[in-house]
């Protein structure tokens, strides 16, 4: 539940008056962060920065002009997560570990493997903040009278909106895909591969008018040659079936219709 109170916000912002959307998003941070702490929940850097963040956006929103806000309010909320995400790296809790370390063993969650992919995470989740900050700053300093309420300018729907949600977009498809390679990266290092078992099989047959195969079951070993693993495998002695009834070893028994 982290992201909820900025997601719940961004959704609202220009869509109602600024101050039903800075209230929604506090009520949805704080009921957030009581829940976590109920359930034991991860999430705390982000819970707790949501509150502060809307916390003071909302003092804002009640104190200064709607001119103002319509300028300033996506750089700010975009700065509050920004500072969130960052202060918690610096102090040594990344929210992405926080999140990815239930339920995981100790032995996981002290792996370098998971420290190292943890952190470059929250560091892409905070490069992601950086630059819809930047982003969102624009308009209201380069042009004087920009607003998110703006559609028809290039510049502040590019800047407000198009930009920071793709960076956003970005960095949730990074979470998806860099953990797997990783991963892959890690296990190569050390030698270990998923490959399939290619160890050939030696396969004695007999017939049957069941079609079927039952795997596993022993046979000679006179049979067996170097570097082959025990298989007996029935085929069909039905005319209409032998020959092209040859049945694929299997480690489950198989009824071919």
């Amino acid at each position: 539940m982290g992201f909820a109170p900025w997601i719940v916000y961004w959704v609202l912002v220009g869509n109602v008056p600024f101050k039903t959307a800075v209230l929604v998003a506090l009520a949805v941070a704080v009921l957030s962060f009581v829940i976590g702490r109920v359930r034991g929940a991860p999430g705390r850097t982000l819970e707790i920065g949501a509150v502060a963040t809307f916390l003071i956006l909302t003092v804002l929103t009640f104190t200064l002009s709607e001119s103002f806000m319509e300028r300033w309010m996506q750089p700010l909320s975009n700065a509050g997560i920004f500072l969130v995400a960052l202060i918690g790296v610096l102090a040594g809790r990344p929210f992405v570990r926080e999140f990815a370390e239930v339920d995981q063993p100790k032995e996981v969650v002290e792996s370098e493997v998971f420290v190292r992919i943890t952190t470059l995470l929250t560091w892409i989740w905070v490069a992601a903040f950086a630059g819809m900050t930047v982003s969102s700053a624009i308009p209201p300093i380069v042009q004087g009278d920009a607003t998110i309420l703006d559609t028809k300018t290039p510049l502040s729907f590019v800047c407000y909106w198009v930009i920071p949600f793709s960076l956003l977009g970005l960095a949730a498809l990074a979470s998806r895909i860099l953990p797997e390679r990783t991963r892959y990266r890690s296990q190569s290092r050390i030698g270990i591969t998923e490959t399939p078992n290619t160890t050939p099989l030696a396969i004695a047959t007999d017939d049957t008018y069941l079609p079927e195969i039952c795997a596993e079951l022993p046979i000679p070993a006179s049979v067996l040659s170097a570097g082959q693993a025990p298989l007996f495998a029935y085929t069909s002695a039905t005319d209409a079936l032998a020959g092209a009834a040859r049945f694929r070893p299997s480690v489950t028994c198989e009824r071919i219709v």
